[in-house]
């Protein structure tokens, strides 16, 4: 039974409910007019497998620098970051 007299002619009958499917129906279709996106992100285990990829990887390249003390931390950070973004940007 329709929840509003689409028709105005004061019952609630079948052309109601037939008018408020078809408003359902075309409001709920998987379409491009959606303001929402429906997939296409990554995964939990995803981030975690990139986190950890990108802490081998920054390890990787720092360990040929031979840093020592803070510029070591500042720089493990930034390149972390930089190939975490990456690993997102292309495998995301």
């Amino acid at each position: 039974m329709a929840f509003y007299d689409w028709n105005k002619d004061g019952k609630k009958d079948f052309q109601d409910d037939f008018i408020e499917y078809n408003i359902y129906k075309e409001s709920t279709q998987n379409n491009s007019n959606n303001n929402y996106n429906s997939g296409g992100g990554m995964s939990n285990f995803g981030a975690g497998c990139a986190t950890v990829a990108s802490i081998f990887i920054a390890a990787g390249i720092l360990s040929v620098f031979n840093l020592e003390g803070a510029a070591l931390v500042i720089a493990f950070i930034i390149v972390v970051s930089i190939v975490a973004a990456i690993i997102a940007t292309f495998f995301g």
